[in-house]
């Protein structure tokens, strides 16, 4: 299956060629098409935002015009309907004069259209008659109240198409016998009836003289008779309503439209006529509506604005506005939009070549790897139809058992491992599409449902588990460990919308191995604990050799010790007589204790060398210095009288630097590893010889050299000799001697180097890091201490329990001479008997270790279980091996053979540490 890297490497391996075809191929490119396109659009976008904005306003212009018109229609109604109230009163005073009246009532019809052409302009429009003959001093016709000196009228003001005439009680017109038939006007209007007060009609007129029609407004006014209870006729007024219009500064002409004909001042028969025909076409579809059109008059481009009348929706008023101003500002605003068109253009076109470049170029080439990618998908199609083979081949073949169970747990997918490690003959049996099965419930394969359970709210919580470990059970009986990996995935076909994924592996040979391996272990472990057990009984064995080999050097040192003892004793006791003075007995007496001082000391240096080293207690500031003559001492029995026994002489030689820094360790244990190095090189010098012990500081180190002048180690012996059990010593030797001298040394954080020679000798180069931490207190202040007079406030009532009568004699001695109180008893059942008859008359118990019928540790736990406070003091000869820590009802531990001060020192001790009630 190709991969998309591939796929790119292909195609920008085949671009070369691309670009060949492309060049060999006729036609407009893509990015040609696509800049034309683009341009196309730009300027469809460009000519559709100016055709908005220019329609945008001439709208505003037209509504603006619209507007005005309709301010002009109503200021022309109210002057209309002024101009008509003003004519009908006018026409009432007319009508209402006496002789005209007479003149309508009497029929004569020449008066009465004489008296009304003298009357009617001079009510209407304030104008009078020209001067004429008096008749008995009036002209004929003139008014009553007319005097000459008046006779100045001016008619200037008359319309020149004012006419007039009566109407008698039918609305028919009276003729005028002053007026020739054919111009009549009346002619051209018949009323049913005469009017109760005022009517307006408009009357279309042909004028044979000018061979124009004319429109007139006819005012019709009711004359009332001369009793004014009913009506005799009318006097019906006539304008030409060309000269009844008005000048406006916003409109330059007005006029009227009726029957397909306009009236209006100021336009040319042909501007008329064109401007009729185009509103007779569109009142012929919409009579009773506005109109709005635009006309050439004069030259010059009008907005026409109509809108009919009330009275006679047939007769439409009209208004005319020039747009010349509008027409000019459009110009030019139509110019800013046209450049700024142009430069929205210009910048379109320049953006459209960039982008068209930009973006032609990858799907030009894009298209041109087409018909290559065509062939490298269809390749990629057959590939995945492989690589899903592929995968369902490795989903049939897999070792593992591979699963999808529904959200409720039970198995949807398996593949045929899966069955087998569960035990069923195949995976349809498992899905349940075998006839008679159902789908397998995974938590029934389960030997411990709470396992399931477990794993479950494991993959619910986290999302996904892997290898959790649990046992199966098949359906055949057969028990199956697996090692499972199940993730929850969301599945909205699923009723609970998720579904579990998951791999087994069958581990049963693992599990069966990890038991075998368990049980190895086990007899592994035993066998350690033998083997560990086996080197604690050698090393024991070590030491007690050593022990053995120093046990004849202080049997020697101790009879030694034990000689001026007895011989002083003697010469004390035989001396009846008195012939020894007193200084020589204070002499012998000192000479005795010196002894004894020494035997004691020879016990110490054997508790010394034996103490425990399994127990590592706190390490302090050790000088080495002092621990290398300790050492000389403990040995000295080892080196000098046993060799001396057997006419060996060997020497110790000592080169100690006098301000050798301290070091942090454990004495005891830095003291067994030298104790071996001395022994060993004892044994390595047969014949004698000597034994060399140098300490220096170099390098930030304490340095321990050990020379020898022995028969030397060969090579081999040299490389080998600190490993455990490797010994040159035949039955004499375990091997383990250096070996813990190794362990000792490293445990300080020490160096050992070994250097040899066949027949010259052997040095044991140790080194020790320097401890800066702080110094020990001094010896002589500890000895000081233990040497201090124990104080106490008032005498003790003392119970003594010792087996060895010397002993307690001693102890009473002593203790008397303190000034206390003491009851002696001879062994611990006595000593317990005494202490419960009276607990309250002892404030302390001294009593010795081993004793008959009941040792101390016994009696000091019976004495603490009837008086806690009551303090307990041990002695015994094997002090210096015990630990106090294992006696817990013992609060002082004293050493045989014990001296007055320390007596003294441990009855102080447990007073200061007794609780309040010891004593009391």
């Amino acid at each position: 299956m190709f991969s998309l890297k591939q796929l790119s490497d292909r195609t920008d391996r085949d671009k070369p060629e691309a670009a060949q075809r492309k060049a060999s191929r006729k036609g407009i490119s893509f990015h040609h098409k696509l800049l034309i396109a683009m341009c196309l659009a730009i300027l469809l976008l460009t000519v559709s935002a100016i055709v908005l904005v220019e329609n945008a306003a001439r709208q505003s212009d037209q509504q603006q015009m619209t507007n005005e018109f309709t301010r002009l229609h109503y200021v022309m109604l109210k002057q209309g309907e002024e101009r008509r109230r003003s004519i009908t009163e006018k026409s009432k005073i007319v009508a209402s004069s006496p002789r005209i009246k007479g003149a309508m009532e009497r029929e004569e019809i020449d008066l009465l259209y004489d008296l009304a052409k003298l009357e009617l302009p001079h009510v209407l429009f304030g104008a009078g008659p020209a001067p004429t003959k008096r008749l008995n001093g009036r002209p004929k016709g003139a008014p009553e109240n007319f005097s000459p000196q008046k006779n100045t009228a001016d008619y200037s003001n008359v319309p020149s198409s004012f006419q007039f005439a009566f109407l008698d009680q039918n609305g028919q017109a009276i003729p005028n016998p002053h007026q020739p038939i054919a111009t009549k006007w009346t002619d051209s209007f018949q009323l049913d009836c005469i009017p109760e007060d005022q009517k307006t009609i408009y009357v279309e007129v042909p004028n044979p003289i000018t061979n124009k029609t004319h429109l007139l407004e006819v005012v019709i006014t009711s004359m009332q008779t001369r009793w004014g209870n009913e009506s005799q006729g009318a006097i019906a007024v006539a304008i030409c309503v060309e000269e009844a219009q008005l000048k406006y500064d916003w409109a330059e002409k007005v006029g009227y439209f009726t029957n397909g004909r306009l009236y209006s001042n100021g336009l040319s028969p042909e501007e008329s006529r064109m401007i009729s025909q185009e509103l007779l076409a569109t009142t012929t579809s919409e009579p009773t509506a506005d109109i709005e059109l635009r006309a050439d008059i004069d030259g010059e481009s009008h907005f026409v604005c109509t809108r009919p009348f009330d009275e006679d929706p047939s007769i439409h008023w009209v208004s005319f506005f020039s747009l010349s101003d509008s027409i000019a500002a459009r110009k030019a605003q139509q110019a800013k939009i046209a450049l700024i068109g142009l430069i929205t253009l210009l910048v379109g076109f320049v953006a459209s070549y960039i982008i068209s470049r930009l973006l032609s170029k990858p799907i030009e080439e894009l298209a041109e790897a087409s018909k290559e990618n065509k062939e490298l998908r269809d390749q990629a199609e057959e590939a995945y139809r492989q690589s899903e083979q592929r995968y369902r081949s490795l989903f049939e073949n897999a070792v593992e058992g591979i699963f999808i169970l529904s959200g409720d747990g039970a198995v949807v997918s398996a593949n045929p491992a899966l069955a087998r490690i569960c035990g069923f003959d195949s995976p349809e049996t498992m899905m349940g599409e075998t006839p008679g099965t159902v789908p397998c419930q995974f938590a029934s394969l389960f030997a411990d449902i709470k396992q399931c359970t477990l794993l479950v709210g494991d993959v619910m919580r986290r999302g996904s588990v892997s290898g959790f470990e649990a046992e199966l059970i098949a359906p055949s009986g057969q028990r199956t460990w697996v090692s499972q990996n199940m993730t929850q995935v969301a599945d909205p076909l699923d009723p609970r919308g998720y579904h579990y994924e998951g791999t087994l592996f069958d581990i049963t040979h693992k599990k069966e191995t990890e038991l075998q391996m368990k049980e190895l272990n086990a007899h592994l472990e035993k066998a350690l604990s033998d083997l560990r057990s086996t080197q604690d009984n050698v090393i024991q064995q070590e030491r007690l050799r050593a022990l053995g080999e120093m046990a004849s050097g202080v049997a020697h040192d101790f009879n030694n010790a034990l000689s001026p003892i007895m011989g002083f004793s003697d010469l004390l006791l035989n001396d009846t007589d008195d012939t020894i003075d007193a200084d020589a007995r204070r002499q012998f007496l000192d000479l005795i204790q010196t002894s004894a001082q020494d035997a004691a000391s020879v016990v110490s240096r054997l508790r010394e060398f034996y103490k425990p080293d399994y127990e590592h207690g706190e390490q302090h500031g050790i000088n080495l210095n002092e621990l290398v003559d300790q050492t000389i001492h403990l040995t000295q029995p080892r080196w000098k009288q046993q060799a001396q026994n057997s006419n060996i002489d060997i020497q110790i030689q000592t080169d100690l630097q006098s301000d050798l820094p301290l070091i942090l360790g454990e004495a005891s244990p830095l003291r067994e590893s030298m104790t071996n190095l001395i022994f060993n090189a004892v044994d390595a010098m047969p014949d004698g010889g000597t034994i060399s012990l140098r300490t220096y500081t170099e390098g930030g180190r304490v340095h321990l050299h050990i020379t020898d002048s022995g028969t030397g180690m060969t090579d081999e012996v040299r490389k080998n000799c600190l490993e455990p059990f490797f010994s040159t010593k035949g039955d004499r030797g375990t091997g383990l001697g250096l070996a813990m001298v190794f362990g000792i040394i490293q445990r300080h954080k020490g160096l050992v180097d070994i250097e040899s020679e066949v027949g010259v000798g052997t040095t044991f180069q140790i080194s020790f890091p320097i401890y800066t931490a702080g110094s020990l207190e001094s010896t002589a202040d500890e000895s000081g201490e233990n040497e201090a007079t124990a104080a106490h406030h008032r005498p003790l009532r003392i119970l003594l329990a010792d087996d060895e009568k010397s002993i307690l004699a001693f102890l009473q001695t002593v203790l008397r001479k303190e000034g206390h109180q003491t009851i002696a008893v001879e062994d611990g059942r006595k000593a317990l008997n005494e202490f419960q008859a009276h607990p309250q008359d002892f404030d302390l118990v001294i009593t010795d270790k081993a004793m008959p019928e009941m040792s101390g540790t016994q009696l000091s736990t019976e004495i603490k279980k009837i008086s806690h406070h009551t303090p307990v003091i041990m002695l015994s000869g094997f002090g210096q091996f015990l630990d106090k820590n294992e006696m817990p009802d013992i609060d002082a531990l004293a050493s045989k053979p014990v001296s007055i001060d320390s007596l003294r020192q441990s009855i102080h001790d447990v007073l200061e540490n007794a609780p309040a009630e010891a004593g009391a």
